[in-house]
């Protein structure tokens, strides 16, 4: 059967089973977030980055807007749109594997596990990192084909990954374009070119580029900006050893895959395998790596694992060419056999989830998904627009979910309120608008975890404003400064 055709028929599969483990579920604060995002740069009409905090490139949200044009601002166009995305990196992950002429049973349980961790498992459900990395998957398998159209495709796909969550096309661009220059010799800058194109289309089509102060906005967000993900809250591959509940995750992520396949890739190109392996091999590494930054946690692990089992299949695949023995098949079945197992525990935790539940409830921007919120915190959230005006700014880790539920609008530019989304400029900028009353309101969800707190903001709430109205689950405070 022509390989198109199969691609094709594995990405059908792998959206609607994407799609179908997923569309239920609770909405997480990710979802959340990008949501809230969405209405106020489509409804009303905040200019992004300028108007409202967003960590990442504009791609994502873009065709998230589209999106909702239809459907309005609903967690449903949202898991569709990740959901095809998802398929999309397990077909290119299947076709690349199928290249490289890994066996097809192999290959299907990279696919089975792309599905699973990039979709019902990883409790993020981050639609701008899925994004990028169905780009690199998606240039990879192109890259490999060789051919002058495909290396162009490779390189829009790249763009797609340095347009969507930036990070992880910087790292994985440059592994790619050696695989280039080994698959294509003299043709490898058609990849670059590729790229080049890719943001000139976007850039000249962008509603971003017609707003004044937005580009300026841009770079200030995502380039220097972007310290304040390492300066606060990061959490360090250190930090989950340490931690015994996050130890095992770690372990059993990290080391059969990612670890294991660098020097048996390096052992294979010394015995003389193909070098396209070692740049594959190469390729996948990067990508999962760069899947952990900001913060190296479980679900950031979970979501770079199909990469770090597809690079150790490459790398075993090249030693198997070169230098069969029995072990190495014995080592394959055995991350095979691990990898089913990572697998079976993804399903038992999806169908825990309650991806298989009906929901009765219908709430705001939850439409067709469940709600994790009972009908007293949905007063208790009634209750606080009102008294607000329906203005507020929301603090605690599930702000952005309180925020689309209620249709709170918040005063300030920042959403999810962790530290690391402030920035200190933030935090000062936001304090000082609470001191001097210009946040009249502000609504406390639920307790942010200390090392992601906003210390300077909560700090300012504490010492500015006193206790209006509050509930067993949240409290409304009002700015001292409204009341001279």
């Amino acid at each position: 059967m022509n390989s198109m055709i199969v691609g094709l028929i594995v990405w059908v599969v792998a959206s609607a089973v994407t799609i179908g483990l997923t569309l239920r579920h609770d909405v997480v604060s990710d979802e959340a977030w990008i949501l809230v995002v969405a209405e106020r740069v489509q409804l009303r009409r905040d200019v992004l980055y300028r108007d409202v905090f967003f960590g990442v490139a504009p791609l994502p949200l873009w065709l998230l807007l589209a999106a909702t044009r239809r459907t309005g601002i609903e967690v449903a166009a949202l898991r569709w749109l990740n959901g095809a995305c998802t398929g999309v990196l397990t077909a290119a992950l299947w076709l690349a594997g199928r290249t490289l002429g890994m066996p097809w049973w192999c290959v299907l349980i990279v696919a089975a596990v792309a599905v699973l961790a990039c979709g019902p498992v990883a409790d993020l459900l981050s639609w701008y990192e899925n994004l990028s990395r169905a780009g690199v998957a998606v240039a990879l398998c192109l890259t490999l084909d060789g051919r002058p159209w495909a290396l162009i495709g490779a390189g829009a796909a790249i763009g797609i990954a340095l347009m969507s969550k930036y990070t992880i096309g910087l790292v994985a661009g440059p592994a790619l374009l050696g695989l280039a220059w080994t698959t294509a010799h003299d043709r490898w800058w058609l990849v670059a070119a590729g790229v080049a194109a890719m943001a000139v289309v976007a850039l000249s089509v962008a509603p971003l580029t017609r707003a004044e102060g937005a580009l300026r906005a841009m770079w200030l967000r995502l380039g220097p900006g972007k310290r304040s993900f390492v300066e606060h809250g990061r959490i360090s591959l250190w930090d989950l050893v340490r931690h015994r509940r996050q130890r095992v995750v770690t372990m059993a992520l990290v080391v059969p895959f990612a670890v294991a396949s660098l020097p048996l890739a390096a052992w294979a190109w010394h015995e003389g395998a193909p070098v396209v392996f070692p740049w594959t091999v190469a390729v996948a590494l990067s990508t999962f790596w760069s899947c952990t930054w900001p913060r190296a946690d479980s679900t950031h692990l979970r979501s770079g694992l199909p990469f770090a089992l597809f690079a150790v299949l490459a790398a075993t695949e090249a030693l198997q060419m070169v230098h069969p023995s029995m072990w190495i098949t014995t080592f394959r079945l055995g991350v095979l056999v691990w990898a089913l197992l990572l697998v079976a525990a993804g399903l038992r935790y999806a169908v825990g989830r309650g991806a298989f539940r009906r929901r009765e409830r219908r709430v705001r921007g939850c439409r067709g998904a469940g709600c994790r919120y009972d009908d007293a915190m949905l007063r208790d959230l009634w209750i606080a627009s009102e008294l607000s005006g329906g203005a507020a700014l929301l603090l605690g880790v599930d702000a952005p979910y309180a925020a689309l539920v209620s249709g709170i609008h918040n005063p300030t530019a920042y959403d999810y309120p962790l530290a690391s989304a402030f920035g200190l400029d933030g935090q000062r900028d936001v304090a000082a608008r609470i001191r001097d009353g210009r946040v009249g309101w502000v609504l406390e969800v639920e307790p942010m975890p200390t090392a992601m707190a906003p210390v300077e903001v909560e700090a300012a709430v504490a010492d500015h404003t006193e206790i209006i109205w509050q509930s067993a689950a949240v409290r409304l405070r009002r700015s001292l400064a409204t009341q001279r």
